[in-house]
């Protein structure tokens, strides 16, 4: 049995370094796509909402000031209690109302009213 060495034929194809940096390459391009389609998780979900009603409750609080008048916002279905409620804020910047409970999937985040202040803040926030 002969063996040929042939220069030309080593120079065609791939070597297998080449061929694992491209499959590393595509493992990587095809993480990050399946990544954008999955969507924003639970958790992201949930502060998504905390950060809305925040900012709701901060609108609201400012028109109470602004106009004079006693603002109410009906949040039956997201007291802690189950019981239905109103955060009310009156026209002096303070408030009163139910704690609320925002849950996405099997998180929860508990949102407490400061009636002096009008604010509402996370359960463990200062």
């Amino acid at each position: 049995m002969t063996l040929h060495f042939d220069p030309a034929a080593r120079r065609a194809g791939f070597s297998l370094l080449e061929m694992l940096v491209v499959l590393a390459v595509l493992a990587i391009i095809t993480s990050i796509a399946a990544a954008g389609l999955r969507g924003p998780s639970s958790g992201l979900r949930l502060e998504r909402q905390v950060a809305e009603m925040m900012a709701d409750a901060a609108r609201l609080r400012l028109v109470a000031i602004r106009t004079g008048v006693a603002q109410g916002l009906t949040v039956d279905d997201l007291t802690c209690d189950t019981q239905p409620g109103v955060l009310t804020f009156h026209r002096d910047g303070t408030a009163s109302g139910p704690d609320l409970c925002l849950t996405e999937s099997t998180l929860t985040r508990r949102l407490m009213i400061d009636p002096l202040t009008g604010t509402l803040r996370r359960q463990g926030e200062p």
